[in-house]
């Protein structure tokens, strides 16, 4: 999101999109916190973002799985 800030794409001068993006951060940042700790720095390039859509991209699939097999009752 900061890129689309620094290019103006959004303009956090407007209030409600300020409060969209403060409320955003304040939600994925104690992942992101939690994921640099652990992951190696690779110079300027945070992949910490890219390890977080895994992880929920794994989760919700495990989650698809695991419905399917509790409504075929097996």
């Amino acid at each position: 999101m900061s890129w689309l800030v620094q290019f103006n794409v959004i303009n956090t001068h407007n209030r409600f999109v300020y409060m969209i993006g403060s409320t955003l951060n304040q939600m994925v940042e104690p992942p992101l916190r939690f994921i640099r700790r652990y992951l190696p720095t690779f110079g300027n390039i945070d992949l910490s973002p890219i390890v977080l859509l895994l992880a929920i991209y794994l989760v919700r699939e495990y989650l698809a799985m695991l419905a399917v097999s509790l409504v075929r009752g097996s």
